[in-house]
């Protein structure tokens, strides 16, 4: 029964109000355990809450002691531990992952400006009787203070914020960092292929022994920094099809070079899979009768390409780029009513411009 109490008390100081949101504009969030709530003007605030606003919103709280948190737009904030009593028992530890915010401390500031933290990605503010704000952007975090004074501890080293002065401090890249950006890209190009035995060229349809077939591809990577990215293609055509069907897979290692901040130059360098039927032709006389609809090329092996790409926006890119998808493979009869000792082999590749969207 006496541990039934214990828990019972626990329970109710963690879970009780701190504080209340006082005033709310936009849209904001509040994460707590394992449920999402909406902000509202009167929300009470408890342990652990984590506040996330969106684009062009903010919140403001006031905790027990009067202290004021601001929280601004596109920000997650958090209140880890907060205990109003004395002077030797009170306490106030937030926490900001991201965005803006500005705080004037309360009674716990005056009763103890020691045990008074916020902690941001990469330092910790002490404060002395404060209003102060910190704001943090990808490159670097900026440290305000309008009135008293706050110290912020970065990196081993502590730096004094006096009253009406502002401290910027730049981010030290991690490992992780320099290999940045990390995104998942997907999307979409149109495809100008060629299947041929004997190449005559671009643009050269007419040619008996050269196919140029349209179609589209399915683009889905993961870029692994600025430098790399690894990328998956499955392509296939469906007009101006005058001998041949084709389907391809590919998977490539794709290194790259920024040229500039929006322009750069790829290669792709992999292997994939090339399969090729007789097709009676969408706008001609077809293949030979006695391979349409029959596979006569399933090959894979090393395929490889190169490219360039142009940033449109931060999430949007266009490219273009030439892949070889087969060289000379062996295939057991001919697309054309040609001698087949000599028209023996098939070579695909082709041309692709397309749009990726980055997420």
């Amino acid at each position: 029964m006496r541990n039934l109490w214990l828990i019972m008390i626990l329970s109710s100081f963690v879970w009780s109000n701190i504080g209340y949101v006082s005033n709310v504009k936009g849209n904001a969030d509040i994460v707590r355990s394992m449920h999402t709530l909406k902000v509202k003007s009167g929300t009470k605030i408890k342990l652990k809450d984590k506040i996330i606003t969106q684009e062009k919103s903010w919140v403001k709280v006031i905790l027990k002691d009067n202290t004021i948190v601001t929280v601004g737009a596109n920000s997650t904030f958090v209140f880890d531990r907060y205990k109003f009593g004395n002077r030797n028992n009170s306490l106030l530890d937030m926490q900001i992952e991201r965005g803006f915010f500005r705080c004037v401390s309360g009674k716990i500031g005056k009763l103890a400006p020691e045990h008074f933290k916020v902690k941001t990605v990469s330092s910790t503010i002490g404060i002395r009787g404060t209003d102060f704000s910190a704001a943090l952007a990808d490159t670097y975090e900026l440290f305000k203070c309008y009135r008293g004074e706050i110290s912020v501890l970065n990196d081993g080293k502590t730096y004094i914020v006096p009253q009406g002065e502002q401290l910027r401090l730049e981010k030290k890249p991690s490992f992780l960092d320099k290999l940045a950006p990390y995104k998942f890209y997907a999307g979409t190009g149109t495809v100008y292929n060629r299947v041929y035995s004997v190449s005559s060229g671009w643009f050269a349809d007419n040619t008996p022994t050269q196919d140029e077939t349209g179609g589209i591809s399915l683009i889905a990577g993961y870029q692994l920094g600025n430098y790399l990215a690894v990328e998956g293609r499955i392509t296939t055509t469906f007009f101006e099809r005058n001998y041949s069907d084709l389907t391809a897979y590919s998977m490539f290692l794709k290194p790259q070079y920024p040229v500039t901040d929006t322009f750069s130059v790829y290669g792709l360098l992999g292997f994939g899979n090339v399969k090729v039927k007789g097709y009676k032709g969408d706008n001609s006389s077809g293949a030979h009768e006695d391979v349409i609809g029959k596979t006569i090329l399933d090959h894979t092996e090393f395929q490889w390409g190169v490219g360039l790409s142009y940033h449109v926006t931060e999430n949007f890119s266009i490219f273009a780029d030439y892949t070889s998808l087969a060289k000379d493979a062996d295939i057991e009869s001919t697309l054309y009513s040609y001698d087949p000792a000599i028209y023996h082999k098939l070579s695909v590749d082709g041309i692709t411009v397309g749009i990726l969207y980055s997420f």
